[in-house]
């Protein structure tokens, strides 16, 4: 991540390593308090580092979101198959419970923020849509499958909020999914 630069002990961080940065420190402050002297005070940094890679704060906020929609959302996709007979446990598997709950409850808290709700809201209907074709590649009508799968992403959203037991989570999901 951070390398030793030879004048001084300050690591030098590229533009992933200040994005995976802002992440860790939005999961901690909430994506809506994120700011630029705080986040460089986080990281033991001066402002000009962040700075040499990012024009201001909104430019640090999207690429954040990006990375973001992409590792929670994209990337999950992309790696299952929604026709295959596990496809649900296997998208529960790689979801519920996991390291980045923290990141998820935040970046759900912060959606008022102007920069972050369109950015949730795709993600949302991006996610839902992928509910659907599993449910209906299970035989379900699109509407039955609209609905069921509605019902367990609330179930999912609930239970980050609640910070309910993501064993337990895993398995009501599951078995809603089940058609």
């Amino acid at each position: 991540m951070a390398r030793p630069t030879s004048s001084t002990s300050r690591p030098r961080r590229s533009r992933d390593d200040w994005i995976d940065i802002a992440i860790d420190f939005g999961s901690r402050v909430g994506f809506d308090q994120l700011a630029i002297e705080p986040l460089a005070a986080f990281a033991g940094a001066t402002k000009g580092s962040l700075y040499w890679h990012f024009a201001d704060r909104a430019a640090l906020i999207d690429a954040v979101l990006d990375r973001w929609e992409q590792r929670a959302t994209r990337e999950v996709i992309d790696a299952l198959d929604p026709t295959a007979p596990d496809a649900a446990a296997a998208l529960l598997a790689r979801t519920v419970g996991h390291a980045h709950d923290a990141t998820e409850l935040r970046m759900l808290l912060a959606s008022a923020d102007a920069r972050v709700g369109p950015v949730v809201a795709r993600v949302h209907s991006t996610r839902l849509a992928f509910l659907e074709r599993i449910l209906t590649g299970r035989g379900l009508t699109p509407a039955d499958a609209s609905a069921r799968a509605r019902l367990v992403y609330a179930a999912y959203l609930g239970g980050l909020l609640l910070n309910d037991d993501p064993d337990a989570l895993r398995e009501t999901m599951l078995r809603a999914l089940e058609a």
